[in-house]
């Protein structure tokens, strides 16, 4: 009965640690689509439908706006600083199936 009771703490333990390791690295993906979803307001807010090629300028200047925070610090737990750059790096990466 002993041994049970450690065996339930040992697995207590281990789910914990696994969840927080999990909240960890999901917060990388959700850093990196909330600066992607920033960049992408920027290029539409900066261009208008009525431009010619707009589309095209639009991904240029969401591209340039990515580019600009590359070294910059998107993320920080207290403990740790990120840019986008390694935000990026550490995201999760989405099977062909889950790119929209």
């Amino acid at each position: 009965n002993k041994f049970r009771m450690q065996n339930k703490g040992l697995i207590r333990l281990f789910a914990i640690l696994f969840g927080i390791v999990s909240i960890y690295q999901l917060s990388f993906t959700f850093v990196a689509n909330k600066v992607d979803a920033e960049a992408e307001t920027y290029a539409l807010n900066k261009i208008s439908d009525a431009e010619e090629n707009y589309v095209a300028k639009r991904e240029a200047e969401e591209s340039r706006y990515l580019d600009s925070l590359n070294n910059e610090e998107v993320f920080n737990l207290g403990f740790a600083q990120f840019t986008y750059a390694e935000v990026k790096e550490k995201e999760l990466n989405k099977g062909l199936d889950l790119k929209g």
